[in-house]
């Protein structure tokens, strides 16, 4: 991990640091989560790990002289890439940069930070002219979580308060988002009674404050209903909005809103899990509304991760096979389709363009939809 940190200041210096740490950041917290997020250009894991490997001398790895030198020079040019507005440039090399090509790197991440800042503009101006979702996106756009804070608690609109409630887990400090303090899963619930999403924000605020009766009231009723909403509404809100004449600014602004939508990012089936841990499932009752936890995860799940996890679930409580919408293998192929597409991701300056397509693409399926259509035989 040391070395790691090393390559990703090291990138950093050159362009796009804050989306590869947080692809990175993002790759540990939500194991590919959803296609959406994998628009923050991550690096393709085979050149990523091999430069990792030759951050360390050979002797600290016990390879021999001769194949260290051999290995070097297959590492070498499978850590070059393309970096938009610099050119092809070897990864482990810019380790020894003099000042001078990193102030002509910093100038050219500079200019592309002014061309998303630009889009960004863009795009919140213009939704800032929509409805009350959209304003309060448009203030997430900005990282105004307060003013989109102040904008959804009256407004009335249960779209709106949810995503200014999600917006308001970002903030490090609370004092710097004041108004979040009056934003409660509660407060979205009387907005919308008919959405899952929203009970299960109950159902977690119960468990924080220790009320297991509450909680299971709670969850029963998620139970009984659909989960609403997009999983990235930020994401959403841009895919239909008309494009600008540059396409690179738009890439980069679509990555730096998926970024935004990992800060904000809940787990609606991570309490869940933790109520049908293998233990508790020896009560009956308990026992029962796990199969149907389980069932109604696997209906439920919009991503890979939640899909594993339902699966596993399931397996736990012994649903039969017959009645599971996808298998294990599915689901692995899947991945390994979803990760190749991740993957082909690069920095130059066409691939980060072409990822203004993403939010279109997430409007049209989730990640389970995209990657299950891709297996054969489905």
């Amino acid at each position: 991990m040391r070395a790691r940190g090393r390559l990703l200041i090291a990138a950093g210096v050159v362009v796009l640091a804050v989306l590869l740490a947080a692809w990175l950041g993002w790759r540990r917290m939500q194991h590919d989560a959803d296609v959406a997020l994998a628009v923050a250009a991550p690096m393709a894991p085979a050149s990523q790990a091999m430069a990792d490997a030759w951050l360390q001398p050979a002797t600290q790895r016990g390879v021999a002289p001769d194949a260290a030198a051999a290995a070097s020079s297959a590492a070498s040019e499978s850590t070059s890439i393309d970096i938009c507005g610099v050119g092809r440039i070897d990864v482990v090399q810019m380790l020894s940069w003099g000042p001078a090509e990193m102030l002509k790197a910093k100038a050219q991440a500079d200019a592309l930070e002014r061309r998303r800042d630009a889009e960004l503009s863009r795009m919140s101006a213009r939704l800032a002219a929509g409805s009350a979702s959209e304003r309060v996106a448009a203030r997430l756009l900005m990282k105004d979580v307060e003013g989109a804070a102040l904008l959804a608690a009256g407004s009335g609109d249960a779209a709106a308060y949810r995503l200014a409630l999600r917006g308001c887990r970002s903030p490090r400090d609370k004092h710097e988002a004041p108004s979040c303090q009056g934003l409660t899963a509660q407060g979205w619930l009387r907005l919308d009674p008919d959405d899952a999403r929203a009970w299960l924000g109950v159902m977690e605020e119960a468990m924080n404050r220790s009320d297991s009766e509450a909680a299971v009231q709670a969850m029963e009723q998620a139970l009984r209903r659909d989960m609403r909403g997009s999983r990235n509404p930020l994401l959403t809100a841009i895919a239909g909005m008309p494009a600008g004449s540059d396409a690179l600014g738009r890439g980069l602004a679509a990555q730096d809103i998926s970024v935004n939508e990992v800060m904000m990012a809940d787990f609606p089936f991570l309490h869940l899990g933790s109520h049908c841990r293998r233990d508790a499932l020896k009560d009956p009752a308990r026992r029962e509304r796990c199969e149907r936890i389980a069932r109604w995860q696997l209906a439920q799940a919009d991503n890979l991760s939640d899909a594993e996890g339902a699966l596993n679930l399931a397996d736990r409580l012994g649903v039969p096979v017959d009645q599971r919408p996808y298998t294990r293998e599915q689901l692995k192929q899947g991945r390994r389709i979803i990760d190749s597409m991740v993957g082909s991701v690069g920095f130059d300056c066409d691939s980060l363009a072409r990822t203004a397509a993403w939010p279109g693409r997430l409007v049209q399926r989730s990640e389970l939809q995209w990657a299950l259509s891709a297996v054969p035989g489905r």
